[in-house]
């Protein structure tokens, strides 16, 4: 018996590339342009969301069946794990957009959510650098900037970074 040849080419040695495009921000009042490109983030870990297709139960003659309800259910929440560039843009960038949302202060920021939501883009790739398919999560917004480990006893390691965000849906393509 023969196998397919997916049986053993498996994934190996794959990358993440998370891009968020803060050049479609709508801005208001001259925000700095370095802040307004498309900023790459390279991811060491997140996970593809689980989805799940709510049900409902149908009964018959006392006995329960379950049946399709035909609603997509996830949890639209989204952790990235990335290693900071050496220059920390993307940390700065990231600060600048979640404060977009809320103020220093702890306040409501200044700008609606039309100008705060975003479309973000995970592209897959393959261990020969082509890319695979990405993974579009549309309406994003930052909800969670997580603390950075400054350590000397560490100091030779890549400092990481990881970030949450909220989406309203997510969809693949090109696969």
């Amino acid at each position: 018996m023969s196998l397919p040849n997916t049986a053993y080419n498996l994934a190996t040695g794959n990358k993440w590339i998370l891009s968020i495009p803060f050049n479609s921000l709508d801005i208001e009042g001259g925000e700095d342009p370095s802040f307004l490109e498309t900023i790459a983030f390279n991811l060491y870990n997140f996970s593809i969301p689980a989805l799940t297709i709510g049900e409902a139960n149908f009964s018959m003659f006392g006995v329960g069946i379950p049946i399709p309800t035909h609603t997509r259910n996830e949890d639209k929440s989204i952790l990235f794990n990335y290693m900071l560039s050496s220059n920390w843009n993307q940390y700065k960038t990231l600060y600048k957009w979640f404060s977009l949302i809320a103020d220093e202060d702890g306040g409501a920021g200044t700008d609606t959510a039309s100008n705060y939501l975003l479309d973000v883009t995970v592209t897959m790739i393959s261990e020969y650098k082509n890319d695979r398919f990405d993974i579009v999560f549309h309406g994003a917004w930052i909800q969670l900037l997580d603390t950075i480990d400054l350590n000397y006893q560490n100091a030779e390691a890549n400092i990481s970074h990881a970030f949450n965000l909220r989406y309203a849906f997510y969809t693949i393509e090109n696969l």
